[in-house]
């Protein structure tokens, strides 16, 4: 396995060699569900992918110097009464914002926007701020429209020796 012209060879992406957890922004690039609960302290984004979550805590703020996390530490609460936004500081470097390998590092800084377009859609806009890696602040966005196939009926597990396999 991991010959010459494998998959393996030509990338370093840490998901696929290692299945370390998928990043923020990244992880909406899969075709996985994901799902919002909400409780009086936190907002949990529960994923297909991994299957892993998030903790967004409400109406708080983050610590003087937290510890690096994949995910980092993620604050919320609401703007206008109709848009999510999460602030996110205190990650480790060692995910991609995307599929195309875009790094970060332990400065970013990631902001997410939430809005419920219409009863079936969910628009969301990503800033990402991070010095150590860009020269500027930028922006992305994604659209999401509603499944009604169930969430959790797949699970994208990660599996190194099925990543060689596929890709072999």
């Amino acid at each position: 396995t991991g010959g010459p012209d494998s998959h393996f060879e030509r990338t370093t992406d840490p998901y696929i060699h290692t299945c370390e957890p998928l990043g923020v922004g990244r992880i909406h690039n899969y075709p996985a569900k994901f799902r919002f609960v909400q409780t009086p302290e936190a907002v949990y984004i529960l994923s297909e992918v991994g299957p892993q979550f998030r903790v967004v805590w409400l109406n708080a703020k983050h610590p003087e110097d937290p510890d690096p996390q994949y995910l980092g530490h993620s604050v919320g609460w609401y703007e206008n009464g109709d848009t999510l936004v999460i602030d996110s500081t205190g990650f480790n470097d060692r995910s991609w914002l995307d599929q195309q390998g875009h790094p970060h590092t332990e400065k970013l800084h990631f902001i997410e926007r939430y809005k419920r377009a219409d009863k079936d859609s969910l628009e969301l806009t990503m800033t990402i701020d991070d010095p150590g890696a860009y020269t500027k602040a930028w922006q992305g966005n994604l659209n999401f429209v509603a499944s009604n196939s169930g969430f959790l009926r797949y699970q994208w597990v990660c599996s190194v020796r099925d990543n060689y396999d596929h890709y072999d």
